[in-house]
């Protein structure tokens, strides 16, 4: 970790800042339950081509879907598409309420990451292991331990934009 920071690996705070801080986190968790929601929803909305039914604003129809995420949904195209592909992957699991439950916690960064791996070996059991490591892991240790898991090279980290 290039900032030194711990966050992934750090456990509940103490002292007189604590309960700020594991607020703060406490909201994240609620969030990322959130997402994991819209996820399951952006997909089976992807998959029935929603955006081609919806009316744009004006009249008329959309003319993209990528359109149709930001202006009807306020969504940006990259965080729709990011969310519909954990969608789909929480779709490949019978015991969906338990792998949204496995999965709650993990901020969409790192779910990111763990898609390409969960699309290969989605099973309770690899779920329950990848979400682990992703609780306690740099996004940047994960992604190179999914990397690894589908023999691939790691690529490297690119600076912020």
């Amino acid at each position: 970790m290039k900032s030194g920071t711990k966050t992934a690996v750090q456990t509940r705070c103490t002292g007189p800042v604590a309960e700020r801080v594991n607020r703060l986190r406490s909201l994240r968790e609620r969030l990322t339950d959130h997402y994991l929601e819209l996820a399951m929803a952006l997909h089976e909305e992807h998959d029935a081509q929603l955006w081609t039914k919806a009316p744009a604003p004006g009249g008329g129809r959309y003319e993209s879907e990528e359109g149709f995420w930001e202006e009807a949904v306020g969504v940006k195209r990259r965080t729709a598409y990011q969310l519909i592909a954990v969608g789909k992957v929480l779709a490949t699991f019978n015991e969906r309420e338990e792998a949204s439950a496995t999965l709650s916690g993990i901020g969409l960064h790192k779910l990111d990451v763990l898609v390409p791996i969960l699309k290969k070996e989605s099973t309770i059991p690899r779920l329950r292991e990848w979400a682990a490591l992703a609780k306690t892991h740099s996004r940047e240790a994960l992604r190179e331990r999914v990397c690894k898991a589908l023999g691939r090279p790691a690529k490297p980290v690119e600076e912020p934009g």
